[in-house]
């Protein structure tokens, strides 16, 4: 709360002028900087008849030629005077014009300039530490790296969050961080901004894989994220069957896992890890959907699993914020088809109840420890499949309770999907209902959808569609047996 007067002498009446001012002030600054302008305007406008003037003289002769001249002056000094009050007030109200725009917000202000804004989220490259030798993932918008921050986060202090507040907290905490490929172009640079941008507004959550910092001030831009130690929850799950699937063939009973010593008992799923992480799952949508975001890209590829078998959903790249109608018109570009709504391939239509679907067939993927959707099935023929009504089959190992979500979410009028709340609720309710006597995760290997070829890229994004301006679909083909149900 600093109060600073400063005088400025020697304005001319008639004149405008302009005052500029730029807040200077340290990285770890809190709080947001506000400023008021109030001005006062002082005019002396002098003696402007002389002292002696006004005695008189005490012979007639004089006062014939004083009265008519103080006439003269009197008049004059009326109209300067009335001049003067007209002018005085239109000051006036300039100058409380001008400070009311100066107390708005300066993006409303035309007549201000206003210096690059400082950008809490913003650091310093020098605190980053990017390994460039243990890459995480990569992209549409480049690569995911590990790497450290050196010393605290400050970025965070203006969240009201304690999530936030903990991040602060730590020192030389392990990262992840995403990167624009040097040979980006300026489209590409758009896009990563935009991600950045949204995920500044998307606020804190468990749930989700929670912005840290960025580098925009200069390239390459860098997107810094929290770790999760053990990656995309697609690869979590199919390491973990290959190793419950070795076991079978060794003959090794998981259902009792804990007699056997040598056994790695994080590597062995039961039914109810994969409930909880499908109720995670919906707990982080629920939030999303309530803060009016549509994902878009709703998949085991784009959750992460941290510690203690946490669940966090990932990959912003594709959600967009939707407005009063609740439906984002897409304009194009590369989208997973065989994790989309019937109304997102005909009309690129996108909504929270798209997101549903996509979530039900992220439980297909879950249930069958990271099955492939729809194997067999082209791309392309995925419109017609889902508008006669096919949907996939009740996987093996499956609760009823579990494939009656799935087949809610894929209702093919959205408005007859229930919204994550009414799913996270189900969840729960399963989640109470199973206890430690459901035992471990059954395998078929005989099944369709776990002939899958984790090396094919086409196969482990999703068989992905590019969408045209005019929604014809264009796309990449995959290669596998299905079988689905009318």
């Amino acid at each position: 709360n600093t109060v600073s007067n400063f005088l400025i002498k020697g304005l001319l009446i008639g004149r405008r002028y302009s005052v500029h001012i730029c807040a200077i002030y340290d990285e770890g600054t809190e709080g947001s900087i506000r400023w008021n302008i109030t001005a006062r305007h002082e005019v002396d406008l002098g003696p402007l008849i002389h002292e002696k003037m006004l005695h008189g003289s005490s012979t007639p002769h004089t006062a014939f030629f004083v009265v008519p001249t103080l006439l003269v002056l009197l008049m004059a000094f009326c109209s300067i005077f009335v001049v003067y009050r007209c002018r005085r007030t239109y000051k006036k109200s300039i100058g409380e014009l001008a400070a009311n725009n100066l107390q708005c917000s300066p993006e409303e202000n035309p007549y201000v300039v206003q210096p690059r804004r400082f950008d809490h989220w913003e650091i310093s490259r020098s605190k980053l530490d990017i390994f460039l030798d243990q890459k995480l993932g990569s992209g549409a918008f480049g690569a995911v790296y590990k790497g450290k921050m050196n010393g605290r986060l400050v970025s965070n202090k203006m969240s009201n969050s304690a999530l936030a507040e903990n991040w602060t907290k730590t020192e030389d905490c392990e990262i992840a961080v995403k990167m624009l490929p040097e040979y980006a172009d300026e489209a590409a640079k758009s896009d990563f901004c935009k991600e950045i941008n949204l995920m500044k507004r998307l606020g804190y959550h468990e749930k989700l894989v929670n912005m840290l910092a960025c580098i925009t001030a200069d390239e390459p831009f860098c997107l810094i994220v929290e770790y999760c130690s053990d990656g995309d929850l697609l690869h979590y799950l199919r390491d973990r069957r290959k190793y419950m699937v070795k076991l079978e063939e060794l003959g090794i009973d998981i259902q009792n896992a804990e007699n056997h010593g040598d056994m790695d008992l994080d590597k062995i799923l039961c039914l109810k890890d994969l409930v909880s992480f499908s109720w995670q799952i919906s707990v982080g949508l629920e939030y999303l959907s309530q803060k009016g975001y549509v994902h878009r890209d709703v998949a085991a590829r784009n959750v992460l699993v941290d510690r203690d078998k946490r669940i966090k959903i990932g990959d912003f790249g594709l959600c967009r914020y939707v407005y009063s109608d609740m439906v984002y018109m897409g304009k194009g570009g590369r989208l997973p088809v065989k994790w989309m709504a019937l109304e997102a391939i005909k009309n690129c239509e996108f909504t929270s109840k798209s997101d549903v679907w996509s979530f039900g067939v992220l439980l297909f993927e879950i249930i069958t420890l990271g099955g492939s959707p729809y194997p067999g099935i082209q791309p392309m023929d995925m419109e017609k499949l889902l508008e006669e009504g096919h949907r996939m089959e009740q996987p093996v190992n499956c609760p009823d309770d579990m494939y009656s979500i799935m087949l809610d979410c894929w209702q093919a009028e959205p408005s007859k999907r229930p919204d994550f709340t009414e799913i996270r609720e189900r969840l729960r309710g399963m989640l109470e209902k199973i206890t430690e006597d459901y035992g471990y995760t059954g395998l078929s290997q005989s099944r369709d959808y776990y002939n899958v070829v984790n090396s094919d890229n086409s196969e482990s994004t999703g068989n992905v569609v590019i969408m045209t301006e005019q929604s014809q679909p264009i796309v990449t083909t995959g290669n596998v047996p299905c079988e689905v149900v009318g």
